[in-house]
C-alpha cells in the first residue's frame, strides 16, 4: 500500500464522517430507539473505515524509511480505535432495546464512557511518548493522532454530562463526528502535500 491510497482512505472516512454529522445535525430522530440505531449504523461503518486505515497505516511505505516509520507507528492506535467502534455498533444491533431497560442501558453507557476515556488517555500518552522516543516519529502525522485522542477522552467525558437527554447524546455524537472529518480531511490533504523523496534507479 502507498500514500495514495492512505491518503484515499483518510479523505473517505472524512467524506463518512462529516456526513454523518450534517446528518445528525440537522435531521432530528423520530424516536430514542431510531437514534440510537442511527449511532449504530455510524459506529459500525466508521468501525469498518478505521480498520481499513489502520491496515493503511501498518502496510504504508512511501519510499523513504524514516517518513514510512513515522506513519506505520500509528497502527497500534488505529488498531484499537476501529476495535472500539466496530464493538460500539455490534453492540448497538445485538441489543437494540438496551435503553429500554434501565439497568440496560446504565451499563452500556458507562460501558461506553470508561472505554472512551481510557482509549483516549492511552492514545495522548502514546503519541507523546512515541514522540519524544523516536524523532522520525516528530515528522509523522501524530497531530491527527493527538487530536483523535484528545476528541475521544472529551466524548467520554461530556457522555457522563449528557446522559440525561438523548438530545445531549446526539449532540455528542455529531459533534464528534465532525471533529473527526475535519481532521481526518486536514490529514489527507497534508499528507497529498509532503513533499516526495526523489525516486532511486537502479544502476
Amino acid at each position: 500500500m502507498n500514500s495514495k491510497l492512505l491518503q484515499s482512505i483518510l479523505l473517505l472516512r472524512s467524506a463518512v464522517d462529516l456526513g454523518a454529522a450534517a446528518c445528525f445535525f440537522a435531521v432530528p430522530a423520530a424516536s430514542a430507539s431510531a437514534a440510537l440505531h442511527q449511532t449504530g449504523y455510524y459506529a459500525a461503518g466508521d468501525g469498518l473505515l478505521a480498520l481499513a486505515l489502520a491496515a493503511a497505516l501498518r502496510s504504508h511505505d512511501d519510499n523513504d524509511s524514516s517518513s514510512g516509520k513515522a506513519v506505520r507507528w500509528l497502527f497500534g492506535l488505529a488498531l484499537i480505535d476501529a476495535l472500539m467502534r466496530v464493538a460500539v455498533g455490534g453492540l448497538i444491533f445485538a441489543y437494540p432495546n438496551v435503553e429500554s431497560r434501565v439497568l440496560s442501558a446504565v451499563v452500556f453507557f458507562s460501558a461506553m464512557i470508561v472505554v472512551c476515556i481510557a482509549v483516549g488517555l492511552y492514545g495522548l500518552v502514546y503519541v507523546a511518548v512515541g514522540r519524544r522516543a523516536d524523532p522520525a516519529r516528530r515528522e509523522g502525522p501524530a497531530w491527527f493522532a493527538g487530536i483523535a485522542s484528545g476528541c475521544t477522552l472529551l466524548f467520554g467525558l461530556a457522555l457522563i454530562a449528557g446522559l440525561s437527554t438523548d438530545h445531549g447524546r446526539r449532540l455528542l455524537v455529531a459533534s464528534h463526528a465532525l471533529i473527526f472529518g475535519l481532521t481526518f480531511l486536514a490529514a489527507g490533504i497534508r499528507l497529498n502535500a509532503r513533499p516526495r523523496p526523489p525516486s532511486r534507479s537502479r544502476a
